[in-house]
């Protein structure tokens, strides 16, 4: 085993301990466990909770957590946000993938939703059910899960889209757009990070490299490591980001887009609290409790360094 392998097994551990309900079969969403726990869930947390699992091999604690989210939400697998269905989507088909679980049936349940939610009007899923907004957040996972199932026709559309609409011809990605209205320019890694899965899925590879290259300058600072984002759903936006460059690594061999996340997966290895969790900034240790996102965020990084080293 691989000094990264070592390390990403070690946050997979950590993850465990602290953030396991054995009682609901679901993730808590902050260590240590306050004395009043939220009622909050976070569905799309569980979904890269989910997606940490297969990464580790952990089958049974992963069959246990889909058991749980289906128990959680009522017996279903969907809810009203797109992009949340989606995350769940490719952590179903990853762990499908692996082995681990035969959950093709809900993978495919969860793909006619995503093409209910298709605005054919416009050319894109929306982001939740009775909305209008068209974002990255919904569409970039879609397309990579619709490649992923053999859908291309339909990735392909919405990744055209995308790229006519929130991706400029130099990289830059905006957030999303009400039909009508300007677009909404937030700056956000999982944005950058999905676009480029998208491509790499589709095999668009110079689009992923223009994406990828815009990312590295604006999301980046003086020191190599990527800005905090916050906790909250924030907190995992960096492990996405880094999970999708890692697979433009794999497409393509690029060792300076290596060396960037080897330089951040060593720099959250360093700043994890005592009990080995990952915070939101990843130039010091967390000097709080760490919510379940962002320790999600430094589990996703370390698998992806592992899987690239």
């Amino acid at each position: 085993m691989t000094v990264w392998a070592e390390r990403a097994a070690a946050s997979s551990r950590a993850l465990v301990t602290a953030y396991w309900d054995d009682r609901r079969d679901l993730f808590r969403i902050v260590h240590p466990r306050p004395r009043v726990p939220s009622l909050r869930w976070h569905y799309w947390w569980q979904a890269h909770a989910l997606d940490s699992l297969v990464l580790a091999g952990d089958g049974d604690r992963a069959r246990r957590l889909v058991l749980g989210v289906l128990h959680r939400n009522g017996g279903r697998i969907t809810n009203d946000y797109y992009d949340d269905m989606a995350w769940m989507g490719l952590a179903l088909q990853g762990a499908s993938a692996a082995g681990l679980l035969p959950v093709s049936a809900l993978v495919d349940e969860l793909m006619a939703q995503l093409h209910e939610g298709f605005d054919a009007e416009h050319g894109a899923v929306l982001w939740r059910r009775k909305d209008t907004y068209l974002n990255i957040a919904a569409n970039a996972p879609a397309a990579i899960l619709a490649a992923r199932a053999g859908d291309r026709p339909f990735a392909e559309r919405i990744a055209d889209w995308l790229h006519r609409t929130l991706v400029s011809a130099d990289g830059v990605v905006l957030d999303g757009v009400h039909p009508g209205r300007p677009a909404v320019d937030s700056t956000w890694t999982y944005n950058y990070g999905t676009v480029i899965g998208a491509d790499v899925a589709l095999g668009e590879l110079d689009r992923a490299r223009t994406v990828a290259a815009t990312a590295v300058q604006r999301l980046t600072g003086p020191d190599g490591l990527l800005r905090d984002e916050g906790g909250g759903d924030g907190g995992l936006f960096k492990g996405v980001f880094a999970r999708h460059l890692g697979a433009l690594i794999t497409a393509t061999g690029d060792a300076d887009l290596r060396a960037l996340l080897v330089r951040n997966a060593e720099s959250a290895w360093e700043s994890r609290s005592p009990d080995g969790l990952t915070g939101p900034d990843w130039s010091r240790p967390p000097d709080g409790p760490v919510e379940l996102s962002t320790h999600l965020s430094g589990v996703l990084l370390l698998h992806t360094v592992a899987s690239i080293s």
